[in-house]
């Protein structure tokens, strides 16, 4: 009888190093602009610099073993970028003034890759460009204090915060 139980015992500690040594197959759940909702496609600044979130399981929660790319440009992770349900990164500048779009995302973790589905796509645009279009005066005198002021065209931060009435940037003060 205690042979049956000693057998049984070392039967189920054995499946069950089996099991937790199984991980979950890498997979991108979704991509969004926004952490809370899912927010289809996600639309980034041409110049980068705009954290996009994907939600996926079976990567790494280290962020140094992970590499992210939206289409062929890379995205860069902060440190704190990565859960084990989330991952969130930089997208960096696309060097192109049209817009790029319908960029899939690929997440590299331990050298196993995926690519997102065609429905959680990144598009670069203008249209969330910030540009400065004019600046004036646009001379002074050397060591001379100058307010500078320009014309703004984008009034969100393009995650639906308002950036307000922006008028005039005040540089000598």
């Amino acid at each position: 009888m205690i042979k049956n139980v000693v057998i049984l015992l070392i039967l189920a500690l054995a499946i069950h190093a089996q099991m937790s040594d199984q991980r979950v197959a890498l997979q991108i759940l979704h991509v969004s602009e926004s952490p809370s909702e899912i927010v289809r496609p996600a639309k980034v600044s041409l110049r980068g610099g705009r954290l996009i979130y994907i939600k996926a399981i079976g990567h790494s929660t280290m962020a140094e073993k992970i590499q992210v790319f939206v289409g062929a440009f890379p995205c860069k992770l902060p440190a704190d970028g990565v859960t084990d349900t989330f991952i969130s990164c930089e997208t960096t500048d696309s060097k192109s003034t049209s817009d790029i779009k319908n960029n899939r995302v690929t997440i590299v973790s331990d050298g196993i890759s995926v690519t997102s589905s065609s429905t959680d796509v990144v598009d670069y645009l203008g249209t969330v460009t910030s540009t400065l279009d004019n600046i004036f005066p646009t001379s002074n005198f050397g060591g001379q204090f100058q307010n500078f002021f320009g014309i703004h065209k984008q009034n969100t931060l393009g995650d639906g915060r308002d950036m307000g009435d922006v008028r005039a940037l005040n540089l000598g003060e």
